[in-house]
């Protein structure tokens, strides 16, 4: 699951400037992960970034800017939400947006 979580991470970011999403794809291309190929790839200036992925709308950014997009309650499906952690003062959050 770490793999995949990097995957999917690595291929939204890997378009990105930010420092956080550098990091990101470092991390992955020195574990040689593959990326998957991403669609419409649009920045979110100053909250996060989004991309198409197999058809599924992912979003990455800060909790603030994934608490705008969707509830994130403790009753949210773990299937539905991703997190993850990044070792520094901020969190790192992907959020694939389930289609209707």
């Amino acid at each position: 699951m770490k793999h995949d979580l990097l995957q999917i991470a690595y291929s939204i970011e890997q378009k990105s400037e930010h420092p956080f999403a550098k990091a990101i794809v470092e991390k992955a291309q020195q574990e040689n992960i593959q990326a998957l190929p991403t669609e419409q790839f649009k920045n979110v200036v100053g909250s996060g970034i989004e991309a198409t992925l197999n058809n599924h709308l992912m979003q990455a950014g800060s909790m603030s800017y994934i608490r705008t997009i969707t509830d994130i309650s403790h009753q949210t499906s773990k299937r539905k939400q991703m997190h993850m952690q990044v070792k520094v003062r901020h969190h790192y959050s992907l959020h694939k947006m389930e289609n209707s």
